[in-house]
C-alpha cells in the first residue's frame, strides 16, 4: 500500500495544498510552529480513520470532517482526497453545513476503498498479510509502565493490528499485555524444545536491537512485577529510562507488534507493508539520535511509508529535496537545496531561513570581512580574517568560504615567472656591471624591492625552495651563485625568493654546490632541479610522514635537489605532514576543486597536490 499524492481543499489554515508525488518511503513536512504540519498528517488519518472503520465493519464511518476543520471564510466547503498505488482515488468532503463522502457529481468517492478492503479480506482467508496503518501524534507521551497486567484475554487475531491504530496512544499497557502472554507462550514451548523462539517475540527484539544497538533482553519480570531490558551490562527497569528512550522505545515495540500481528506467517515481519504518521519525529530526541532517526526506521521497516513532521535540522540531513515538504502557512514551499550530509547551520538557513549559526558578534565580524573583500580593502581583510581564525579555526566553514572568496578576488596563482620589473631593466640598459652591491646603494635600493617584491608575488609567498612562508627573514638568492657564473647575478630568471636559514632550502645549498656541479655553456647545474623556473610535475612523491622522495628512484635530478637543498630536513617533514593532514580533512568536507581554491597560497603547495591527487 503506497500513497501517491494529496490534495487538500480549505482545511484548517490550509486553503489549497496539493503534492502530486509523494516518495513511496519517506515523506517529511517541514515548517514552524503554526505552519500546517499536523494539519497535513490529520487530513492523511482522516482518510485512513474510513478505511480502518470499513475493514472491520463495510457499514461504519470513520471519523468526520469537522465544521471547525474547515477553514474561515472558504467559499466552498472542505475537501481531503488521496491517491493510493492501484486503489484509485478516496475523498472525503465536507460542506458548511454538513458532511458526506461524496462530492458534486454524486459518485460514492470512498468506492475505490471498498474495493481495496475486499481485497484485503481475500488476502487474509488466503493466509496473507495486511498492511498497518499507525499514526503517533505529538502527544504521544509515555507515562510510567503499568504496576500490574490483566492475565488470559481472547488470543489476538489478525485485524487487531488496527485497534487504536490512530489514537497515537503509546501507553505500555497492551504492550506488556500481548507481550507476556507471548513470553509465557514462549516459556511453555522452551520446556519441550530449548531452541523454540517465538515469532513475534522475535521480531520485537530485533527491532530493539537494530533501534537501540545498546539495548537487549526485554522482559517481564515476576514477584514482584516489573519490566526490565538490559542496557550495555546493565539490567534497568523501564521507568528509569529517560523520556526519549521510554518514547522511541514505546513506539519502536509498538510498530515491531503490529507488524508481527499483521504478518502472522511471515519469517520477516518487520518487512511487512504499512504507512506510518509521525508528528514531531524528533521529539524528545538527543541531536546525535535525531540525526539517524530517518535511516533507523526506513532499514528497521523497509516497506513502511512514513509520513513525518519536524522542525530540527538534524533530521533533514539525511534526505534527499524530493523527500521534504516546507509548508509556511499552509502554503507548499520549494527550494532546489539538497540537504543531504549538510551541515545543520546550512540546513538552517535553506529550510528554516534562520541564519543563525553565530552568535552577532561573530556574525557581524564576517559580514565586515566580505564587506572589506568587496571594497578590496586587503588589508583590513586580512586583519578580521586573522583574528576570527583564532576564535573559529582554521577549517570552521565560514573560515574557508572567507578563504576561498578571497583567493577568487586575488586570483593571484602564476604558473611561471612573471616578466623582470621594468626598474631592473633599466638599470642593464645603463651597466654592463655584475656587482650585486650596485643593486644595493641609496640610488638603486627601490630596484632591489622591486625584484624582491615580484619575486614573492610571483611565488604565492612562499619559499621557492622549501615552499615554506616567506614570514620574516627572507632575500633574493641567486639560483646559479654569483660567485659560480656572475654573468647571471641580474638573470631574473635566476633571482628566487628565498628563507635564510642554515638548516635547508637557500643557505644549505649554498654550502653544498661547486663549480663542479655547474655546466658553464649550457648555464645551469648538472643535477639541480630550479624549483621555480622548471617543471616539476610528477618528480617527487610525499610519504603520509611529510617526508619528499622522488617519484622514480633513478631520476638524480630530483634525488639531488632533495639533498642540495635538505628538503627532508625533520622541521619540513613536520610542517609538511601537517599540511597533508588538513588536506586530508578538508577534502572531507569539500569537494576537490573548493580545496584546491582554498589551499591555495598555503605552504608545501607541492605536497597538497599531491595528496588531493590521491583522492580522485
Amino acid at each position: 500500500m503506497i500513497i501517491e499524492s494529496i490534495k487538500i481543499e480549505n482545511f484548517r489554515g490550509i486553503e489549497y495544498l496539493e503534492i502530486p508525488t509523494l516518495d513511496e518511503h519517506i515523506n517529511l513536512f517541514v515548517g514552524v510552529n503554526g505552519s500546517g504540519k499536523t494539519s497535513v498528517l490529520d487530513s492523511f488519518s482522516l482518510v485512513m480513520s474510513w478505511l480502518l472503520a470499513r475493514i472491520r465493519n463495510p457499514k461504519s464511518s470513520g471519523t468526520l470532517i469537522s465544521e471547525s476543520d474547515i477553514k474561515n471564510n472558504s467559499k466552498g466547503g472542505c475537501s481531503i482526497s488521496i491517491k493510493v498505488r492501484n486503489s484509485g482515488e478516496w475523498i472525503l468532503y465536507r460542506s458548511k453545513s454538513y458532511a458526506k463522502s461524496k462530492v458534486d457529481n454524486g459518485k460514492t468517492e470512498l468506492r475505490d476503498m471498498m474495493e481495496y478492503i475486499n481485497e484485503i479480506h481475500h488476502c487474509v482467508t488466503q493466509g496473507g498479510n495486511i498492511p498497518i496503518i499507525m499514526y503517533y501524534p505529538v502527544n504521544r507521551a509515555i507515562n510510567n509502565a503499568p504496576a500490574h497486567l490483566k492475565r488470559g484475554g481472547k488470543e489476538p487475531e489478525i485485524w487487531d493490528t488496527y485497534e487504536n491504530a490512530l489514537k497515537g496512544n503509546t501507553e505500555f499497557r497492551s504492550f506488556f499485555e500481548w507481550y507476556r502472554k507471548q513470553e509465557d507462550n514462549e516459556n511453555e514451548h522452551i520446556r519441550d524444545n530449548r531452541s523454540y523462539q517465538d515469532k513475534k517475540l522475535s521480531a520485537i527484539r530485533e527491532a530493539i536491537k537494530r533501534f537501540f544497538p545498546d539495548f537487549s533482553d526485554l522482559r517481564v519480570r515476576r514477584n514482584p512485577q516489573r519490566y526490565v531490558i538490559q542496557k550495555d551490562s546493565e539490567i534497568i527497569e523501564f521507568n528509569q529510562l529517560s523520556q526519549g528512550e521510554k518514547c522511541y522505545l514505546a513506539l519502536v515495540c509498538d510498530l515491531a507488534r503490529r507488524f508481527a500481528m499483521a504478518n502472522p506467517n511471515s519469517d520477516y515481519p518487520l518487512q511487512g507493508e504499512g504507512i506510518v504518521f509521525i508528528d514531531e519525529v524528533d521529539l524528545h530526541l538527543h541531536p546525535k539520535w535525531q540525526m539517524e532517526i530517518i535511516d533507523k526506521l526506513r532499514t528497521i521497516f523497509p516497506n513502511c511509508q512514513f509520513f513525518l513532521s519536524s522542525h530540527s535540522p538534524h533530521v533533514l540531513s539525511d534526505l534527499t529535496p524530493r523527500q521534504i515538504f516546507i509548508l509556511d502557512n499552509g502554503n507548499l514551499n520549494h527550494t532546489s537545496f539538497n540537504p543531504y550530509g549538510k551541515l545543520v547551520n546550512e540546513v538552517l538557513a535553506n529550510y528554516f531561513s534562520i541564519s543563525m549559526a553565530r552568535n552577532l558578534k561573530v556574525k557581524e565580524q564576517i559580514n565586515k570581512a566580505y564587506k572589506a573583500l568587496k571594497e578590496n580593502d586587503s588589508t583590513t581583510f586580512q586583519e578580521i580574517f586573522e583574528e576570527l581564525g583564532k576564535q573559529l579555526g582554521k577549517l570552521d566553514p565560514d573560515m574557508v568560504n572567507l578563504k576561498l572568496e578571497s583567493v577568487r578576488k586575488k586570483n593571484d596563482e602564476k604558473k611561471n615567472k612573471s616578466g623582470e620589473p621594468s626598474s631592473l631593466t633599466k638599470l642593464k640598459r645603463k651597466t654592463s656591471s655584475n656587482k650585486w652591491e650596485d643593486i644595493h646603494t641609496e640610488q638603486n635600493r627601490s630596484i632591489y624591492e622591486d625584484c624582491l617584491f615580484q619575486c614573492m608575488d610571483d611565488q604565492n609567498y612562499l619559499c621557492g625552495y622549501t615552499e615554506i612562508k616567506l614570514d620574516d627573514n627572507y632575500h633574493i638568492d641567486h639560483f646559479i651563485k654569483r660567485d659560480i657564473d656572475p654573468r647571471q647575478t641580474f638573470d631574473w630568471q635566476n633571482m628566487i625568493a628565498a628563507v635564510h636559514d642554515s638548516k635547508f632550502g637557500a643557505d644549505f645549498k649554498d654550502k653544498t654546490v661547486n663549480k663542479n656541479d655547474y655546466n658553464k655553456r649550457l648555464k645551469k647545474y648538472n643535477c639541480i632541479l630550479n624549483p621555480v623556473t622548471e617543471n616539476m610535475e610528477n618528480r617527487f612523491i610525499f610519504s603520509t610522514n611529510g617526508v619528499i622522495e622522488p617519484a622514480d628512484r633513478n631520476d638524480r635530478e630530483a634525488t639531488e635537489t632533495i639533498r642540495v637543498f635538505n628538503l627532508q630536513e625533520d622541521s619540513l617533514n613536520s610542517r609538511r605532514k601537517q599540511a597533508m593532514e588538513n588536506t586530508r580533512k578538508l577534502l572531507e568536507q569539500m569537494d576537490k576543486e573548493a580545496v584546491i581554491g582554498y589551499l591555495q597560497g598555503e605552504e608545501f603547495p607541492s605536497a597538497i597536490a599531491y595528496e588531493i591527487s590521491k583522492s580522485q
